[in-house]
């Protein structure tokens, strides 16, 4: 497989096809895809298919390598935000797979292999890029408007959401620097960084009261409230428990943990633990979100049994609670 702009491999050396008979963008493919207007990128296989699709490839992987060299290098210089795009960029390729405007321009057969040329024209891709980051800024100053209308969890959720899009938009801008550094100067992108720091500041002023109840003979509060905590805290959201039934805060969430002994078999104790949490706006008692699981566990005495089932829950709050509640309000 061969990566072009930077550079192009020559192999006539390695075809007993004439000089001829080879396609000339096969050694020379900016003769017709001037580098000022196209990236492109050569790739090769057993079929046409396979050619085209290492072809894309290669192009892909070189516009991600340019990103990932123009984030790096602004992270050495110590620019600000460098940091966490570097580590997104990292942990996730998937945007640079997929890059609007590649197209298999010309395929070729040479003594049984195929050869394709994957070009992406600059200015169309810039000027994609460029349309869809404006359509999100614009998205991102009404979910932003949303907040600053009033404090409340709806607030909170529409930042999260900004946050989801301004990343989105940090991808795109990426690659539009990669197809046109000066395109990309005149479209600006807000931070991630700055919305979750928006966030954070917006949801320590959200009061939300936690109210626990575990009902049969696990005595421990202090493992139930930290899983719920931590949860809710991923938004930005801070819990205030009380051991009172009321709550004066705008919002409560509920919490109810009812252990049920079974049977014993082989010298196990089976129990039974069925989990209810509710999100409600207290002014007007509207379930905002719900979450219930119920599940059997067994160990072979009790301190071991209640810590199991103590367990499950907090993971329970760590994972099912957190991504259920993240897709009604976030998605």
């Amino acid at each position: 497989m061969k990566i072009l702009p930077i550079f192009i491999l020559v192999f006539f050396s390695a075809c007993a096809t004439p000089r001829s008979a080879i396609p000339q963008w096969v050694n020379n493919p900016h003769k017709q895809y001037s580098p000022e207007k196209y990236l492109v990128a050569i790739g090769e296989g057993v079929s046409r298919s396979v050619a085209s699709d290492s072809a894309k490839t290669e192009l892909f992987a070189f516009i991600r390598q340019q990103v990932t060299t123009s984030i790096s290098s602004s992270y050495n210089a110590g620019v600000s935000d460098e940091d966490y795009r570097l580590s997104q960029t990292v942990k996730s390729t998937s945007s640079f797979n997929s890059v609007v405007g590649v197209r298999i321009a010309e395929t070729c057969t040479v003594n049984g292999i195929f050869y394709a040329l994957a070009v992406l024209d600059k200015a169309q891709t810039a000027a994609y890029y460029t349309r869809k980051i404006t359509e999100n800024n614009e998205e991102i100053d009404k979910l932003r408007s949303i907040a600053d209308e009033n404090l409340q969890i709806e607030g909170l959720l529409s930042l999260h959401r900004a946050i989801g899009i301004a990343e989105e938009n940090r991808d795109f801008h990426d690659i539009l620097n990669a197809v046109n550094p000066a395109a990309a100067k005149t479209t600006p992108v807000l931070s991630p960084v700055t919305l979750q720091t928006e966030a954070q500041i917006y949801g320590e002023k959200i009061h939300i009261t936690g109210i626990t109840r575990i009902v049969g003979e696990i005595d421990d509060q202090g493992r139930l409230r930290s899983a719920m905590e931590k949860s809710m805290g991923k938004f930005g959201l801070k819990i205030l428990f009380t051991d009172e039934e009321t709550a004066e805060t705008p919002y409560k969430l509920e919490t109810t943990v009812t252990v049920i002994p079974l049977e014993t078999k082989n010298e196990m104790l089976f129990a039974r633990y069925e989990l209810v949490s509710n999100l409600t706006e207290v002014k007007n008692g509207k379930v905002l979100f719900s979450f219930s699981r119920s599940n059997r566990e067994a160990h072979v005495n009790k301190p071991g049994l209640h810590n199991i089932i103590l367990r499950s829950i907090e993971e329970l709050f760590a994972t099912d609670f957190f991504s259920e509640l993240e897709e009604k309000f976030l998605l």
